[in-house]
């Protein structure tokens, strides 16, 4: 007469888990030790910007302010008060000399917002790309 085996369990019923998690916790170090990092920052191929020769870009100044708009060169005081229909006019000439110059467009807290979109447009209209824009306190 043949003798069934019957497999001892735990007492809580799960059986014997102790030694798996033994093998587990060893190959987790085994590979914790034998794992070599990958430096991923040292491998970037990054491309530097080559230096600007000569002189510096000019900036031309625009300010939009409660009761119109200015338009000025950086380096210098004198502003010059301007419609929007000039305004267009003088950002063409000036996009026909260079359209690699920064256009800086100054916001006072007063100034109409139609007035800064309606100059924000006409810089993109003459092409211009390099357009910041400031908010000031005063």
């Amino acid at each position: 007469m043949r003798t069934r085996r019957r497999l001892v369990e735990a007492a809580n019923g799960f059986g014997f888990t102790s030694p798996l998690i033994d093998v587990v916790f060893l190959l987790l170090i085994f590979f914790l030790l034998t794992i070599t990092p990958v430096d991923i920052l040292a491998k970037l191929d990054t491309l530097q910007p080559s230096p600007a020769p000569g002189l510096p870009r000019p900036v031309v100044k625009i300010r939009v302010l409660a009761d119109g708009l200015t338009i000025g060169l950086s380096g210098t005081d004198a502003d010059k008060h301007v419609d929007l229909a000039e305004l267009e006019k003088l950002l063409a000439t000036l996009a026909a000399a260079s359209r690699n110059q920064t256009i800086m467009v100054w916001c006072a807290p007063r100034s109409t917002h139609g007035v800064l979109v309606s100059v924000l447009d006409l810089c993109a209209k003459a092409g211009f790309e390099d357009v910041a824009l400031v908010s000031t306190r005063r």
